[in-house]
């Protein structure tokens, strides 16, 4: 008797101790999300400004064999 109260004790203690667990998981799953689409925004504008430097770079070098 005294094993299964043991058991059910530890039990409601996991069970306690996972939900607390939860809202700090979506937290962090939310930064996370968050600072991917930050990156993914920086990527996009960096891909942007190097294509720009690209075609200053090539309009340069056409100018210069002219």
């Amino acid at each position: 008797m005294e094993d299964l109260l043991n058991k059910a004790v530890e039990n409601y203690i996991k069970q306690k101790e996972r939900q607390k667990m939860k809202p700090i998981t979506s937290d962090c799953e939310t930064s996370l999300k968050q600072e991917n689409e930050e990156l993914c925004i920086s990527k996009q504008v960096l891909e942007k400004k190097i294509e720009e430097l690209l075609d200053l770079q090539e309009q340069y070098n056409i100018s210069l064999v002219r």
